[in-house]
């Protein structure tokens, strides 16, 4: 599933090559592009569906937030799938200890039948996303203690790697980061910088295409020393879109086949599919903080729920106490990381607006463009391969 591996000589002549913004027009390299994206969609490994709150909304933009009836129209929770790459974190003393707005009962009786996933009593998305949680800890020790094919002691998630790229301003030159962080802390480890430039447009739905190869070549070039300093990211968060696709294959679920690595797609911008809108995603959001304490400490959920029947789950809509409705991200898995366990994840590394792991890698490429490579050089196209730079947390060059 890796790309062959480019030469010295071949990324020289490719970078040689214009900008291949008018092959666009060419219907075969988009057939090929979303065959492809098909093709790495069947390799990830998702749920197919999980727990999920149902709100309703209207064909209006407007919405109306349901908190009692059964949620006949989605599925049971895929039993098949079981997270394998680390033991997921104990999410209810670090998140989901604080009291649920509109759910009435005690914890005890909440945690109760935990595993049994009953969809009557999904009385909010907290309360959905506590339920799904407890079952995806339930399946995990159980495939650990039954099947072989599971280690029977996970390692526990202490580095996360947030990749991103920044660009150099009137160039398709660019600076790939990828920042390591400890978990649960965020404590800045490393960042490392690839220079790359960039030969695919931007195209909506096709950002992998464009991505994927700079964070590759970093990735290949620092490989040997995360392993030695044991500092390999067992998650990476991504700048970009997981399965809330119209192929179910965004830059991170692209990413984490492609390098085999759990990863989550983190964006600031709502791809449409299956009927989702950011108007009616809004509106939602809009409603949930009448339906709730404003006093609430905690960020506010919304499911991704297509329109089309059974609702498809694509990922979450996550707002901060401290920002509107249009400030919200949206958090999506992409590959071997269910949807209740993405968000939460992405709700402990939230310091600001987006997670910190996304957050180190924008700011310290951004900074590596303006103060290490200069104005002069910043603004000057550059034709030959550079080595990946690491950095670590103490740098000051």
């Amino acid at each position: 599933m890796r790309p062959t591996p480019v030469s010295p000589v071949q990324k020289q002549k490719h970078q040689q090559r214009p900008p291949s913004i008018g092959v666009w027009h060419c219907s075969e390299k988009k057939r090929a592009w979303e065959e492809e994206q098909l093709r790495i969609a069947l390799l990830a490994d998702v749920p197919r569906t999980e727990c999920y709150y149902c709100p309703h909304l209207s064909g209006q933009g407007s919405s109306e937030v349901q908190s009692t009836a059964p949620h006949r129209e989605s599925a049971a929770p895929d039993e098949e799938f079981v997270h394998r790459r680390f033991a997921l974190p104990d999410f209810e003393s670090r998140l989901l200890a604080h009291p649920q707005p509109g759910a009435g009962d005690s914890t005890e009786a909440r945690g109760a039948d935990s595993a049994k996933c009953g969809f009557s009593s999904l009385h909010s998305p907290w309360e959905a996303l506590r339920r799904q949680l407890q079952f995806d800890k339930v399946q995990q020790s159980a495939a650990a203690a039954s099947n072989s094919a599971v280690a029977p002691q996970l390692p526990a998630l202490t580095f996360v790697g947030g990749v991103d790229i920044s660009f150099i301003p009137g160039t398709d030159d660019g600076v790939a980061c990828l920042a390591i962080l400890r978990y649960p802390s965020m404590e800045l480890v490393k960042t490392y910088m690839h220079r790359c430039t960039l030969w695919e447009p931007y195209i909506c739905g096709f950002l992998a295409f464009r991505e994927i190869q700079p964070f590759c070549e970093l990735f290949d070039s620092v490989r040997v020393e995360l392993l030695v300093t044991c500092t390999m990211p067992q998650l990476l968060i991504v700048d970009g879109n997981g399965i809330q696709h119209p192929r179910r294959c965004g830059l991170a679920t692209h990413l984490g086949v492609v390098l085999d690595i759990p990863t989550i797609g983190c964006s600031k911008k709502l791809l449409q599919v299956d009927g989702l809108t950011r108007e009616a995603v809004e509106a939602a959001l809009e409603a949930s903080v009448e339906a709730e304490s404003r006093s609430s400490p905690l960020p506010r959920l919304l499911p991704l729920l297509g329109t089309s029947m059974p609702r498809q789950l694509y990922g979450y809509a996550v707002q901060g106490q401290r920002n509107s409705v249009k400030k919200c991200i949206y958090v999506s898995p992409g590959h071997c990381v269910g949807f209740a366990v993405a968000a939460a994840l992405v709700l402990t590394m939230l310091r600001h607006r987006i997670p910190e792991p996304i957050r180190a890698a924008d700011l310290s490429s951004r900074a590596y463009i303006s103060s290490i490579l200069g104005p002069a050089v910043a603004a000057v196209p550059y034709s030959l391969p550079h080595a990946p730079t690491p950095r670590t947390v103490n740098d000051t060059a």
